[in-house]
């Protein structure tokens, strides 16, 4: 008696699934597991710190024209009244015509104005208009620890991130921060084990790389900020000169003499984070003490988002001699006084970048909200 004989097309279409299966166990083990894979909800163990010298971080001599000087804070909300406070004490105010502030925070160590640009004809490049919502946050701090960054070892919502902020300590091991961040931002999803290579969160180095991949931002104890390459990366020069914070996510967006690039590393970036729209987040740098965060929204009716070529634009047209694109996509997202100004789309984040208030060395909160309020 004969056996039943299997159908070619059986074959072929079961040695398919086989395939298929053994693909989709690769890319989770190999792709997908190594990014989300739960771990403990805890501040990642450093192996070096960078404690802050003693005769730098703090930058009142160059951005002190803009901090309160009676230890009064200041909280704005309305447009016309910020303008016109901003107007009163000779501050520079945007050139955006289809923007409004939101928001104004000033206190003696600390001073944020937030804009919101919601504009339907965007100009991106001659003759070239879109939809655009951005959040542009314009930052001066007297120290170099009103910028920290909260980071814990499993991803978690933004939320959870700024309301514990109070765990953090610094490079000696002294808890730095008080209540919370006035404002934050996204940073460079740095749980990514797959893309992340080196990461220096307020002067805690957690992982170190003799050679990187993309682009990396570091910030000095001195406030300055500096984007490395590839090929100018120097692990050792860079840890000489002091670091305070280290992201890995890139691209860096200006050249040295602060123009925006139009061409990127493509053989680590996939070509469509470059080409196409995306909802962006990013830092930039003008002076030690001055900085900006920028929240693009895109993936929506009303905001498409930016190229990267047209995202380093904004950061040259800003003034930024420094700037470098962080974690974009659903993880964009953007906070201020109490508020999620732009949610991406939810997703939960590995770390956050805060300007806040901090303690001096005799744990004594720097003056902030519990002073005056105009």
């Amino acid at each position: 008696m004969k056996g039943t004989r299997i159908p070619v097309w059986l074959i072929i279409l079961a040695d398919v699934l086989l395939l298929a299966i053994g693909l989709c166990t690769f890319a989770y083990f190999h792709h997908i597991r190594i990014l989300w894979a739960p771990f403990e909800m805890i501040e990642p163990t450093p192996h070096a710190s960078f404690e802050k010298p003693e005769d730098v971080g703090d930058f009142s001599e160059t951005v002190g024209a803009f901090l309160s000087s009676t230890g009064a804070v200041t909280k704005l909300s309305d447009d016309v009244q910020i303008r016109h406070f901003l107007e009163n004490n000779g501050f520079p105010m945007t050139t955006y015509e289809r923007s409004k502030y939101i928001g104004l925070y000033q206190s003696k160590n600390i001073f944020v104005t937030v804009e919101k640009i919601a504009d339907t004809g965007y100009q991106i490049s001659a003759g070239e208009t879109a939809m655009e919502i951005i959040y542009i946050y314009d930052i001066y701090i007297r120290n170099v620890e009103n910028l920290y960054t909260s980071a814990y070892k499993t991803r978690t919502s933004i939320t959870n991130l700024i309301n514990n902020v109070g765990y953090l300590k610094n490079a000696s091991d002294e808890s730095f921060t008080a209540g919370i961040p006035i404002a934050a931002m996204n940073g460079d999803y740095w749980g990514n084990a797959y893309h992340t290579l080196t990461a220096l969160r307020n002067g805690k180095l957690y992982l170190e790389a003799d050679e990187i991949e993309s682009d990396i931002l570091v910030m000095y104890y001195d406030g300055t900020m500096e984007v490395y390459t590839q090929q100018n990366y120097d692990k050792d020069a860079i840890q000489a000169k002091n670091p305070y914070q280290i992201w890995n996510f890139g691209p860096g967006l200006l050249d040295d003499d602060g123009f925006a690039l139009t061409e990127f590393n493509i053989d680590h970036y996939d070509t469509n984070v470059i080409t196409t729209a995306h909802p962006r987040a990013g830092i930039g740098y003008y002076e030690p003490g001055h900085y900006c965060f920028v929240t693009v929204a895109g993936r929506q009716d009303r905001a498409q988002g930016l190229r990267m070529v047209n995202f380093a634009q904004l950061f040259e047209n800003l003034g930024c001699t420094v700037a470098y694109n962080m974690d974009g996509g659903g993880s964009s997202q953007s906070y201020y006084n109490g508020k999620v100004l732009y949610p991406g789309d939810g997703r939960d984040l590995f770390d956050i970048i805060c300007i806040g208030e901090i303690k001096d060395k005799n744990s004594r909160i720097q003056q902030a909200a519990g002073g005056d309020s105009k």
